[in-house]
């Protein structure tokens, strides 16, 4: 049983390798994120430093994001594979004058990983026309520091540490233009769907981060997406 097991892998990957062929992109995008939960504990951060002025200065903005795929080739208009990107963003409270400074910082970032089905819908010449979905998992980190030197304000400098994870849903809408046999360029515009994110503690999964009246704080990622990437096909029959 162990023999026709290692047989089956290895048949299944010289289809992967040797079948019709794989194709690999790299990307650069550009991600709306919704983050209010974030958002809505940075706000509320404001109030800690009372009677000190201190203002938001970045509130998690919508940022570019890089990403990455490896498809393979089922035939000419079909195509299964693996993808990553990697998000980021952040937030910023702060005050400087004469008397000191107060800066809280919070650095938000996102890992993602999944899988990814592409049909080539339309094709004409070198010009296709393609649909996409892809799933699966983000591990979001956060990180919060605290520097403080306003004599009048009672609370130490510190820093802290978050982690999270999400389920995201992403369709897709694309283009495809191929210059060579090899290379192409690809356009694609999605909306990203999140579930879960709750943050806890770095090493403490039970403890979670919450708002003051006991909320769990989630992160987010959910949004429109625009991708532009470059692909390069090898190992093609």
């Amino acid at each position: 049983m162990k023999k026709t097991r290692i047989l089956i892998f290895f048949l299944f990957l010289n289809t992967v390798l040797f079948g019709q062929g794989l194709k690999l992109s790299c990307d650069i995008g550009y991600g709306f994120y919704e983050l209010s939960d974030l958002k809505y504990l940075q706000h509320s951060a404001l109030y800690f430093f009372i009677p000190v002025p201190i203002e938001s200065v970045e509130t998690f903005p919508n940022n570019i994001f890089y990403s990455g795929s490896m498809e393979y080739l089922i035939n000419r208009r079909n195509l299964v594979g693996i993808n990553g990107a990697y998000y980021s963003t952040g937030g910023r409270n702060h005050i400087q004058d004469y008397s000191g400074e107060i800066r809280w910082d919070m650095p938000l970032s996102g890992y993602k990983v999944g899988i990814q089905y592409k049909n080539l819908l339309v094709t004409f010449n070198k010009f296709s026309i393609y649909g996409e979905f892809s799933s699966g998992v983000i591990f979001s980190k956060l990180k919060i520091n605290l520097y403080n030197n306003v004599p009048q304000i009672d609370i130490n400098s510190f820093s802290s540490y978050y982690k999270g994870k999400n389920l995201f849903l992403e369709p897709a809408l694309g283009f495809i233009y191929e210059f060579s046999d090899k290379w192409s360029v690809d356009l694609c515009f999605g909306y990203e769907w999140n579930y879960g994110g709750k943050l806890h503690y770095k090493n403490e999964k039970d403890s979670e981060l919450t708002t003051v009246g006991g909320n769990p704080i989630q992160v987010n990622w959910k949004g429109y997406r625009s991708v532009l990437g470059i692909s390069y096909n090898i190992l093609w029959n």
